[in-house]
């Protein structure tokens, strides 16, 4: 169980990359909301190897701010974007 820990931790790493490093506003998008993912993914992982409940209630709260926290990514570039128009 600890390789598929190893896995996403990986995989966050690289997802955090695409966000720092994303040279379009999609690619930072697909980085933030991709590491949002792996996160969630890593606590369900944590809840089963330590049959505790209490994992997957974070992993619920943290997929439904999850979800805010993209709106508001995109609602600043939307903002930022309109500023820069004018």
């Amino acid at each position: 169980m600890q390789w598929v820990i190893i896995f996403l931790i990986l995989l966050f790493c690289l997802s955090l990359y695409r966000l720092a490093a994303g040279p379009t506003f999609q690619d930072r998008l697909l980085g933030l909301s991709l590491a949002s993912i792996i996160l969630v993914l890593m606590l369900c992982v944590t809840a089963v190897m330590f049959s505790s409940s209490f994992y997957l209630d974070i992993a619920m709260i943290y997929a439904l701010l999850s979800f805010g926290e993209i709106v508001a990514f995109v609602k600043v570039h939307h903002w930022r974007r309109k500023r820069s128009r004018q």
